[in-house]
């Protein structure tokens, strides 16, 4: 049975340029334009890893006729191959999100690390072409950091989180995106979207882990080790959506859209103040300050009521646990109905937004056992009610101490 093997562009130009040299004798006229003929498809033709394939018969012992020759000719469109390679490379740009062409160029990366330039004119465009891959590499990523901490949609979104963020911290927000999917369509049909996600961009990068890109890192080689595993693998990844029980408990809020989240740095005009005065009623009226795993009551709360990106992501069971505990807590109406007042005073003095529009369903959907309808806690924002109005005003000379208080400490 016979074996067939094709052959790349370099070694196509290798065996022309050996039957060249036969030939050479016979019909020298023929040769010089079948030489000139060739230099032209190179350059038409070849992508920069041709020309790095081409460049590694140059090695010792390889004994190529007329390739050095070859590499003159080519040497003297140099800038016209930089323009091609551009076009390589706007080419990827302009068919891929910013998170796939990052992954893309760190392929690109990685092959041409794999090679050592020996010809001049190769140096030259392997020095170009890295340049060009690693600005686009920081470019894009910062790009897609800023598109990540505004909005978060997709499933490219939650795989382009490996890219930005810590492992830790990256994995954490791709669970969250997880629950907020299966709360709408279901463990079976988000891991299947989400395996084939996870599948295109292992064969855009190449490799089985993401390594997270920072200024520091993305000129150097050690982004393609994970020897000691900072870096997500796509085996983690796959092992992680295969444990459908874990995403079987929705997590506080999942089935909200982003839309009627808190947006802290939007919807908070003084975000600062609103933390203090937050964590400042969660302590002196509910007792509350910090959880079982050390974290702050406050920090967990907001996170839990915020958009996926807008504040610091915690695990399934700490979101899950703080939610219980201040559940606990709020299912007493004058509880609740002093942390309404409290949004109310933050509204009316302008250091909120949209407490009256958002609020509502956001509450009626955290506290447990859903003790409040909608229309009712809607009903205590318009103060229609005699207990809101009181609580309201019980809570006005708290507040406006706490502005106070705060004030002195900031000036």
């Amino acid at each position: 049975m016979y074996k067939i093997e094709f052959q790349s562009k370099a070694e196509q130009v290798i065996t022309i340029l050996n039957e060249a040299t036969l030939r050479s004798e016979i019909d020298k006229e023929l040769v010089t334009y079948l030489f000139i003929s060739l230099s032209d498809t190179i350059v038409k033709e070849f992508s920069f890893l041709d020309y790095l394939e081409l460049d590694e018969y140059l090695d010792e012992g390889n004994e190529v006729p007329d390739l050095g020759l070859l590499f003159d000719v080519i040497n003297d469109r140099v800038s016209e191959i930089k323009n091609l390679l551009d076009r390589e490379i706007i080419k990827a740009k302009i068919s891929l999100n910013e998170g796939d062409y990052v992954l893309f160029l760190l392929n690109r990366k990685r092959e041409s690390l794999a090679f050592k330039p020996n010809y001049e004119v190769v140096k030259s465009l392997y020095e170009y072409y890295l340049l060009e891959i690693h600005s686009g590499i920081i470019r894009n990523k910062s790009v897609l950091q800023n598109h990540l901490n505004q909005e978060f949609s997709n499933d490219s979104d939650a795989m382009n989180l490996f890219l930005v963020y810590p492992k830790v911290e990256a994995l954490t927000r791709y669970e969250n995106y997880i629950f907020k999917q299966v709360a709408k369509y279901g463990i079976e049909t988000v891991a299947q979207n989400l395996h084939v996600r996870m599948g295109r961009a292992q064969d855009l990068i190449g490799q089985n882990h993401i390594p997270q890109i920072n200024h520091l890192n993305y000129m150097k080689e050690e982004i393609f080790a994970n020897e000691s595993g900072e870096y997500i693998t796509f085996d983690e990844i796959s092992d992680l959506l295969k444990d459908q029980n874990y995403f079987k408990e929705v997590l506080p809020l999942s089935r909200l859209e982003e839309s009627e989240l808190i947006h802290p740095d939007k919807d908070f005009i003084d975000k600062k103040f609103t933390l203090f005065l937050l964590e400042s009623f969660f302590r002196e009226k509910l007792g509350l300050v910090s959880d079982q795993y050390g974290n702050k009551i406050i920090d967990v709360f907001i996170s839990s009521i915020s958009t996926p990106n807008a504040a610091h992501a915690f695990k399934k069971h700490v979101l899950i646990d703080a939610q219980r505990l201040i559940s606990k807590h709020l299912t007493k109406l004058p509880d609740f109905q002093n942390l309404v007042g409290i949004l109310w005073h933050l509204n009316d003095h302008e250091f909120t937004r949209n407490a009256s529009s958002k609020f509502p369903k956001i509450l009626v959907h955290y506290v447990s056992t859903h003790a409040y309808t909608e229309s009712t806690i809607e009903q205590y924002f318009k103060r229609e009610t005699p207990g809101m109005k009181r609580a309201k005003d019980e809570t006005q000379i708290w507040f406006l101490e706490k502005i106070a208080q705060y004030n002195a400490v900031n000036q």
